[in-house]
């Protein structure tokens, strides 16, 4: 803001306000400035342990109301102090709850905390004023010594761990549900974005700080009276006409100012975002039976192969059972890339044995060392099947199999594998971050692959990246440097149809990327470092899929806030200042 100007009430043109342009020099002269807040305790008046509860806050915010059943909180040297052993620990006992606030998108909770050893403290919104601040708040997990969320009453996620005896500023950012979850202090140089929650929707909030029986001290408890909402990099419901992708939102998910950003790959099928793979050749032989079982064998032994009429267009295998076991066709296929991904479809029919268990598999080796797999249970009718998967060698073993001890039969059409083209198994934008917070809501096919991409290198050919995606059985983390694969993380991770699979990257020195990986709001292995120079710096980040029955929605990116992006949080003492001059 600059130039000020003041209507003068003399009838004269002289403007009454000094000093308009705030010079540096004279910025003092006649001007005042004054931070404006709902809440705001610097704890400036000391008081003793037995003493706190019903004073008033420093300056402003109303009755402080304390639970202090041994006396362990006090003021002293203008914070608020925690002294730790306690005889009989319980949550929230010390703890201090302020008057309550109503919810609304963009306000805003901030202090400073600096804290010692086996530290168990809650800081943030409660629904209550007693026990642990259970809306929206940062979680110390002294067992773990990780920072955390609590949230709904419930642990949120693990966020990484902090130095003790170092300052640290903490901002919740209230959204209609849920928050944005904030840091500066220690290794965070800049106001950082750890986390983004879609839980707890209570109207009643109570600003709060509680402990366990920790040792820490809090300054500056505040809630200034302006909101503040973190405008997303990109955002798309996708909910918009079927066919062209076109360009993310102009609207966030907290109704914020958005850019939108052009998509490349993708498609808009129901209001969902879907991509459909490019597919090659076929490497599969006689996948359709027509007249004989060529190119195919029972490996074990344990089944006879026939070709028969009833199948899909023609005629179909039948796999005859000899041995109790699974009884399998194999066909060996080659000429493959390591590194390619691949998909196979085939459809499965109940024969004379009924309806039984069967599995579709590509492996490293007859019957073994798998590399994609489906199965499910036979039905009276024909059940088209896909497993996708990525290829570890030059060679891959396709196996169907008849999966049961029961005498009889069982049908296999139309099996089919085919390479698929790489960049088509992205939907991504453009952004100018590398260090970011990706999410999107997944719903995917067992067998398969869905998820996000971050820090790609080209839409066009890419080469160098990362991807995090449920397969249906884990959720996995992969980086391609240059064509060649390694994973980073596989976790066994119950599959729900529509969680947010969450991806969060971050620099921790220049040439050291670190990631983390969250589905369904639970951290998924640990977090991983990356220090390949083809994917630390790549900027494009977007979806992933194998499969064309995939689908995205409620895709979210934000910066991580490493390069200083969220410097216009009003969320320290000094970022909301209202300049005032006295012009009589």
């Amino acid at each position: 803001m600059d130039r000020f100007t003041d209507t003068p009430k003399d009838g004269t043109t002289t403007n009454k306000i000094t000093n308009p342009s705030f010079e540096h020099a004279t910025f003092g002269t006649n001007w005042s400035a004054t931070q404006v807040y709902t809440l705001e305790d610097q704890f400036t008046t000391d008081r003793a342990a037995g003493a706190v509860n019903g004073t008033s806050a420093e300056p402003t915010g109303g009755t402080r109301t304390v639970v202090d059943t041994e006396s362990k909180l006090s003021i002293a040297s203008s914070a608020l102090t925690f002294a730790g052993g306690k005889i009989s620990p319980i949550f929230g006992d010390p703890g201090v709850w302020y008057p309550s606030i109503t919810r609304g998108a963009g306000k805003i909770i901030t202090t400073k905390i600096n804290y010692n050893y086996n530290t168990a403290l809650y800081f943030g919104f409660d629904t209550g004023t007693t026990g642990k601040p259970n809306a929206n708040a940062f979680f110390f997990n002294a067992n773990s010594g990780q920072l955390m969320i609590y949230e709904g009453s419930a642990n949120g996620p693990p966020l990484g761990t902090l130095a003790t005896s170092t300052d640290y500023y903490f901002t919740v950012v209230l959204r209609g549900t849920g928050a944005y979850y904030y840091i500066k202090g220690g290794t965070f140089t800049n106001w950082t974005l750890l986390y983004i929650s879609a839980i707890d929707s209570s109207s009643t909030l109570y600003p709060s700080i509680a402990n366990w029986n920790g040792i820490f001290t809090a300054d500056n408890i505040h809630i200034p009276t302006s909101t503040y909402l973190p405008a997303p990099l990109a955002y798309d419901t996708f909910t918009r006409g079927d066919g062209a992708i076109g360009s993310s939102e102009t609207t966030g998910p907290d109704s914020q100012t958005t850019p939108s950003l052009a998509w490349t790959g993708g498609a808009i099928s129901s209001n969902k975002n879907v991509i459909t793979p490019t597919l090659g050749s076929e490497a599969v032989t006689n996948g359709s039976f027509t007249s004989d079982t060529t190119g195919w064998t029972s490996p074990n032994g344990f089944g006879t192969l026939a070709s028969v009429a009833g199948g899909q267009s023609g005629n179909a295998l039948e796999i005859t059972m000899v041995s109790s076991g699974g009884q399998a066709a194999d066909q060996q296929i080659t000429g493959l890339t390591t590194g390619q991904w691949m998909i196979g479809s085939g459809y499965i029919k109940s024969g004379t044995s009924g309806n039984e268990q069967f599995y579709l598999q590509a492996g490293t080796t007859v019957g073994g060392g798998q590399l994609g797999f489906v199965g499910g249970t036979s039905s009276v009718s024909w059940t088209q099947k896909f497993w996708a998967w990525r290829q570890t060698q030059t060679n891959a073993y396709i196996n169907v199999d008849k999966y049961s001890a029961t005498a009889g039969t069982m049908l296999f059409d139309e099996i089919s594998v085919k390479p698929l083209t790489l960049s088509s198994l992205f939907s991504s934008v453009s952004t100018s971050d590398k260090d970011v917070v990706a999410s999107a809501d997944v719903t995917m096919t067992a067998g398969t692959q869905a998820g996000v991409v971050t820090n790609l290198d080209s839409a066009g050919t890419p080469a160098n990246f990362l991807i995090a995606y449920h397969d249906g059985t884990n959720v996995k983390l992969d980086k391609n440097v240059a064509g060649t694969y390694t994973n980073l993380i596989s976790a066994t991770t119950t599959y729900s149809a529509g969680a947010t699979l969450r991806v969060i990257t971050y620099h921790s020195d220049a040439s050291t990327l670190k990631v983390r990986v969250y589905y369904n709001n639970a951290l998924v292995g640990t977090e991983q470092t990356v220090t390949d120079a083809g994917i630390i710096s790549n900027t494009l980040h977007g979806l992933f899929s194998t499969y064309s029955g995939n689908t995205f929605d409620n895709f979210t990116l934000f910066a991580r806030g490493s390069d200083g992006e969220y410097a216009g949080i009003p969320a320290e003492p000094s970022d909301l200042l209202t300049a005032t001059e006295n012009t009589t």
